[in-house]
């Protein structure tokens, strides 16, 4: 039976519409239907680069007034809360006009501003605005809204980073209550601007995803900047008192002016009615395989969701792995090892690949770990951005395992590490890396420099030769 389309993508998040862009580049006739998400909806990808740039802006205001260069101190200026959500708002309507629905439409994208739901009948589709879509394949990129835990009393009011925003001003003290990426970025982010924050997270690290030593430089950092941070919590009764929250876990009682949320996210699909064409849940998540398949192999989903972790790139790469693998029929399958995360905290941190101990675990003994300082850098030492940490991970013969960093623009430069992990380049192809002698970048040379040392330092034998290599040249 003919059908009307090659796609039909369900969702206009950022996913859905690069996917609907990226599949109009091979002349396939797609149709993207919205669900009611406009495009210019504020995404989570832009919220929270956003704040912490501006807590970097204001803790860099304070570096320069405690700076002995600073001449004539001042009292730093005050953050005008109500004008941040006008302000991120301004930059995605700037970002959004590539996505507007007239310039996907000249590309020859249907757009289909409305919601429906999948259908068996009269005839398998997806069923919107009177009209049954009928395709070879169709990709899920949803929306995602937080899974908000069972509390006691946590009906007395939270907050979510969304509604963040509304608020008319930041609040003397706030409690964050998350085991994600974004819990931390945000305990930051508003210490910095003036908020002091609880940070209570279920999990035994900072950052669960990241090399452990990442977790505890950030923890650190974190607690150098005041942030309050409690591990392996599990809050289990809230309270309103005199106006305040008074929060409870095991034997602990804190107290905060408001709570925070900064949990789980998972895929906003209720009313889509994924049952109907046997796309099965579980965990609240879409059962998917490596192909990005869901349980109906017709169906393809993009979300760059990981546990602990929404990631705007992540869904990209998703996205086109997806496009390719429905319009084609390709085997292609997904490679999480070999993309790049990042945190938007301060100093930056950026990871890819496999962690000291997942390394240590899967090869023993013929595992290196090098490791270099900022401090060594003479950017590091002009911008006065001495904290941080380059660690590579690799073989012995010189093949990378993983790669983390801490440091100034770090998730800026990640991308070079990227390539080499895509490229499968040996350590000694980054030792080689020309790079300005001015730039954090020049931290990954030294690093894999180290190597050579190493190799050197642990075959006796090359010792031996090289040293007669010379005495024989000297000689002549």
């Amino acid at each position: 039976m003919p059908v009307d389309y090659d796609l039909v993508i369900i969702g206009g998040t950022t996913a859905g519409v690069e996917a609907a862009i990226f599949a109009a580049q091979f002349k396939a006739r797609v149709a993207l239907v919205t669900q009611g998400i406009a495009f210019s909806t504020l995404p989570d990808s832009l919220l929270m680069p956003a704040l912490a740039q501006l807590g970097c802006m204001t803790e860099s205001g304070q570096h320069w007034q405690r700076s002995p260069l600073c001449q004539h101190a001042s009292a730093p200026p005050a953050l005008n809360w109500q004008a941040v959500k006008p302000w991120i708002q301004a930059i995605a309507h700037n970002l959004d006009e590539r996505h507007s629905p007239s310039a996907l439409a000249t590309l020859g994208i249907d757009i289909i501003p409305h919601s429906g739901e999948f259908c068996r009948k009269p005839a398998p589709g997806f069923f919107v605005d009177g009209r049954l879509l009928r395709s070879r394949s169709y990709l899920l990129a949803p929306a995602h809204h937080p899974l908000i835990p069972a509390i006691s009393g946590l009906h007395t009011g939270y907050q979510t980073p969304t509604t963040l925003l509304q608020l008319p001003s930041l609040p003397a003290t706030l409690a964050i209550v998350g085991n994600t990426t974004a819990a931390v970025e945000l305990a930051q982010a508003l210490q910095r601007l003036g908020c002091q924050i609880i940070l209570l997270m279920t999990t035994a690290h900072l950052l669960s995803e990241a090399d452990p030593e990442v977790s505890q430089f950030i923890q650190a950092q974190l607690e150098a900047e005041g942030v309050q941070v409690w591990l392996n919590v599990n809050v289990s009764d809230i309270q309103l008192v005199n106006g305040k929250k008074s929060i409870q876990f095991g034997t602990h009682s804190l107290v905060a002016d408001n709570i925070l949320l900064a949990v789980e996210p998972i895929p906003t699909v209720e009313t889509w009615n994924l049952e109907a064409v046997g796309v099965k849940r579980r965990n609240y998540g879409i059962l998917r395989n490596s192909k990005l398949q869901t349980t109906n192999p017709n169906i393809y989903i993009c979300e760059g969701r990981t546990r602990h972790l929404l990631s705007a790139h992540l869904a990209a790469y998703e996205a086109k792995l997806a496009v390719k693998n429905a319009l084609f029929l390709s085997n292609q399958h997904t490679d999480y090892r070999s993309r790049p995360f990042s945190i938007h905290t301060n100093p930056t941190a950026a990871w890819i690949g496999l962690t000291a101990p997942q390394a240590i675990e899967q090869y023993g003994n013929n595992v290196l770990i090098l490791r270099q300082p900022f401090n060594r850098l003479i950017k590091a030492q002009i911008h006065s951005d001495l904290t941080g940490f380059c660690k590579l991970i690799v073989q012995r013969n010189g093949t990378l395992l993983g790669a983390h960093i801490v440091g100034a623009s770090s998730a800026e430069w990640i991308g070079t590490l990227a390539i080499a992990f895509q490229q499968r380049l040996k350590i000694s192809a980054l030792a080689d890396l020309i790079v300005l002698s001015s730039s954090f970048a020049e931290i990954i040379q030294q690093t894999a420099m180290e190597w050579q040392q190493l190799r050197l330092q642990h075959h006796p034998r090359w010792q031996d030769l090289l040293e007669a290599y010379f005495d024989i040249r000297r000689s002549q």
